[in-house]
């Protein structure tokens, strides 16, 4: 008798101290080593690589959604090197800058099922002209044999009214992928990406309108827990960054449900100022020499 109560007191303890969790982060990697320093030369092209590795293997997250991965190749040599313990897939196709998007995955916590790029978000482009397409990939999350589907997104870029109705156009798309993967049975479904949601912090009609796309269907956006994702220079010549919200991690309802609670937190530049209007150099070097996006880091609990 004594024995048995100690077992079950054992067999008690260990599973109430053993959870499982789920860490998911969204990251524009501003056009990965392009080597062309004309073409943004405030964030230090080429990309420090040293330091992204760094930034990715402190952040040691289960699933990324990566964007602006121009030099394939490279980014295959850095992972492969320096973070064995991950896979990643990309979209063949990046749009007329060539910003390939996908995942990047740790192989101990998923297994990768399938993977595919939609075109319809490229607004009517060709495989390397106009508008980035959706990276999807069907994942088995392994601790708990749970499938899962993921969308990674890069929506049209620019804070001028015509770019925000493009957006306003690509959150139909991306409401219509939803419905057919929901049409598949599959519920369970994470979206994250560079939503460039240049309004979102005015609360004007363009942020009414993301919220519309999330209340429609059915989302629970985690970047509403932060305030900010990106700098960019703010249109004042003064010295001093402005910090925005672009990138997200949503869920649908049934995906949140699978966990008892979450945390969502923003890294690297953003983390260090506080998402305060800051100088570069108060930004520092990942601003510089990365990227002017921040990780967003959505980290589940169940």
């Amino acid at each position: 008798m004594k024995f048995t109560t100690l077992t079950a007191l054992m067999f008690t303890v260990f599973f109430s101290s053993f959870t499982f969790a789920l860490d998911i982060v969204t990251y524009n990697i501003r056009n990965f080593d392009k080597g062309d320093a004309a073409v943004a030369p405030a964030v230090g092209i080429p990309t420090n690589k040293e330091l992204l590795k760094a930034t990715l293997k402190s952040l040691n997250a289960d699933l990324f959604g990566i964007e602006e991965v121009v030099n394939q190749t490279a980014f295959a040599d850095m992972i492969n090197t320096a973070l064995p313990e991950y896979a990643f897939a990309l979209s063949a196709c990046g749009g007329t800058g060539n910003q390939k998007l996908g995942f990047l995955y740790k192989k101990s916590k998923l297994r990768l099922n399938s993977f595919k790029e939609d075109a319809r978000l490229s607004a009517g482009g060709q495989c390397n002209k106009g508008l980035r397409p959706a990276a999807i990939g069907n994942f088995t999350y392994l601790p708990t044999n749970m499938n899962f589907t993921a969308v990674t997104v890069h929506l049209k870029a620019g804070g001028a009214q015509p770019n925000a109705d493009v957006r306003f156009r690509q959150y139909g798309i991306i409401s219509q992928i939803l419905g057919e993967i929901r049409q598949k049975g599959e519920n369970k479904i994470v979206v994250m990406g560079d939503f460039n949601t240049t309004d979102y912090i005015l609360r004007n009609q363009n942020y009414t309108r993301f919220i519309e796309f999330i209340d429609a269907n059915q989302l629970i956006d985690f970047s509403s827990e932060i305030n900010c994702s990106a700098y960019w220079w703010g249109e004042t010549d003064d010295n001093i960054d402005a910090p925005s919200i672009l990138d997200h991690v949503i869920v649908t309802q049934e995906f949140n449900s699978m966990f008892k609670g979450h945390t969502t937190q923003v890294k690297t530049h953003c983390e260090k100022v506080q998402c305060k209007a800051a100088s570069p150099a108060d930004l520092g070097i990942t601003y510089k020499e990365v990227s002017d996006h921040c990780p967003v880091q959505a980290s589940l609990k169940e």
